[in-house]
């Protein structure tokens, strides 16, 4: 008897490749010599295996069945707490991937590169240094720019100012220092040292951009707006009829990659399907990244 396979089909799956060209920002979670974590404002083109070589690997497509199941599915590029369903991985490893969309020569340098129709689209991501401007600051903002900084800040504060600060919405501290006739030695001192200008800046200026205080590295808000370049992809992909994954089934429908649309078609045996030359093994596709 033939081997059956479940097969699905995809389309409008959106695929963005690495950009070495882009000017953006990122923040990286980092560990200090004395074991503290910080985020680190770093370029997204000094990242390091932040795309897979191929389109579609093994990972995508385990992902995409186990949502199939109600199982949440696993980051390529972050760690976890959740473990992947192995036996769902393995139904991966072994199905067949076969992308109907078409691909063209581009001239990259010196040599020829087979890659796919570029597209361009309008994505929530931060263009170069486009920060934010909000018209107030709540306390907190404050409290996650300062950080561990935060209590001793306020106490320091509450002791120039004879009253709790926190009583008050942060933004009737504007030019406080001024209007309390200079009161916040200790205090603006405490933030000097603390490296917190824009707070300094804040507590002795009339008038001040907050975004000063928002475009820090723990805050980094920045406009959600920019421009990519994306590859739209459909295709097909057969996983291996296995009952026991088929009774796990929730849905016949589902994603994969950003946005692409999936759906089963139905249940073939192997001589049903006449082009399964075309497809390729997903055990064979490699999973490197760069």
């Amino acid at each position: 008897m033939s081997k059956k396979y479940i097969k699905l089909s995809f389309e409008s799956a959106k695929l963005f490749p690495k950009n070495i060209r882009t000017k953006d920002f990122t923040s990286r979670l980092e560990t200090t010599k004395k074991g503290k974590l910080y985020f680190k404002r770093i370029r997204r083109s000094d990242l390091e295996e932040v795309n897979f070589v191929e389109p579609i690997t093994v990972h995508q497509i385990s992902n995409m069945l186990h949502t199939l199941v109600g199982k949440r599915p696993i980051p390529s590029f972050r760690m976890t707490y959740y473990d992947r369903d192995e036996q769902i991985f393995n139904i991966a490893n072994n199905s067949l991937l076969k992308i109907n969309t078409p691909k063209v020569f581009k001239k990259i340098k010196d040599s020829i590169h087979e890659t796919y129709i570029e597209e361009f689209i309008r994505v929530n991501k931060s263009a170069n240094d486009s920060f934010r401007k909000p018209q107030t600051i709540q306390w907190f903002k404050v409290e996650k720019m300062m950080g561990n900084h935060f209590n001793e800040f306020i106490t320091i504060i509450n002791d120039e100012l004879g009253y709790d600060v926190l009583s008050k919405p942060f933004e009737s501290l504007l030019n406080m220092d001024n209007k309390c006739g200079g009161k916040l030695i200790k205090t603006l001192k405490f933030l000097t040292e603390k490296k917190k200008t824009p707070i300094v800046n804040f507590l002795t200026r009339e008038t001040m951009d907050r975004s000063e205080i928002t475009k820090s590295t723990l805050l980094g808000e920045t406009i959600n707006s920019g421009i990519d370049v994306m590859y739209v992809l459909d295709g097909e992909i057969l996983v291996p009829y296995e009952e026991e994954f088929v009774n796990r089934l929730i849905k016949s429908a589902t994603n994969i990659l950003d946005g692409g649309y999936v759906e089963i078609i139905g249940v073939f045996h192997e001589d049903e399907l006449y082009d399964t030359q075309e497809f390729r093994l997903v055990s064979q596709i490699t999973d490197k990244k760069h």
